[in-house]
């Protein structure tokens, strides 16, 4: 064999051997980068806090699937309204998310406290991390209940509980909406449920019951 024939074979192993590797190089990288970029559910209500403790909360928000809350909270209003109709929804439910956070988690009077954290996986794609203190000799929970996306956990809902009575903001919106349904006549659009539901929070009692 001469010497131009040996450099040749050489230069077509090492191009077979990148040929191969290749491959199996980017499957490990797409395999490990998924681990790389789960987060647990509690590192997401940690980030919350942070955030909104730094006041970053256009970064707070983007932790809460708003659209998500809407769908759930209001399936046949969403369903058939307009996508502006959506947004404003969106910008109506964030200053109530954040103002949840300020009068508990972010309080003044609970700035020392000292917190215990409890993570569950209810499912594969669902989870509940509940935040416990006392708060003027009553137990206070804070209960984040998240699903997962690609990867990635978001927060679908809070909860609280004082005492073990659970306090949810499903039953004030739907208190809410009856009273719009009482003064239009009629059901409401998402819309005008937007419109109106400002005015009514606050000043509709709802039932409270007590949970483990």
């Amino acid at each position: 064999m001469t010497r131009k024939q040996h450099y040749v074979l050489r230069v077509v192993a090492i191009m077979v051997a990148f040929v191969v590797l290749i491959p199996f190089i980017w499957s490990t990288a797409l395999m490990e980068k998924p681990e790389a970029m789960a987060h647990s559910p509690s590192t997401v209500i940690v980030q919350l806090d942070q955030r909104a403790q730094a006041g970053d909360w256009a970064g707070a928000h983007r932790l809460f699937a708003y659209k998500y809350k809407g769908r759930t909270l209001l399936p046949d209003l969403w369903e058939s309204a307009s996508t502006d109709a959506k947004n404003a929804f969106v910008s109506f439910w964030k200053p109530q998310f954040r103002l949840g956070w300020e009068r508990t988690r972010g309080a003044p009077d609970l700035k020392n406290s000292q917190w215990t954290v409890s993570e569950e996986l209810l499912s594969p794609e669902r989870a509940l991390v509940e935040q416990r203190t006392i708060r003027q000799g009553r137990k206070l929970a804070i209960r984040y209940w998240l699903l997962r996306r690609q990867e990635r956990w978001i927060i679908t809902d809070r909860t609280y509980a004082v005492d073990g009575v659970e306090h949810s903001g499903k039953k004030v919106v739907q208190r809410i909406r009856m009273k719009i349904a009482e003064q239009l006549g009629r059901e409401p659009t998402l819309e005008e449920f937007v419109a109106n539901a400002p005015s009514w929070i606050g000043r509709v009692r709802v039932k409270t019951y007590r949970i483990p």
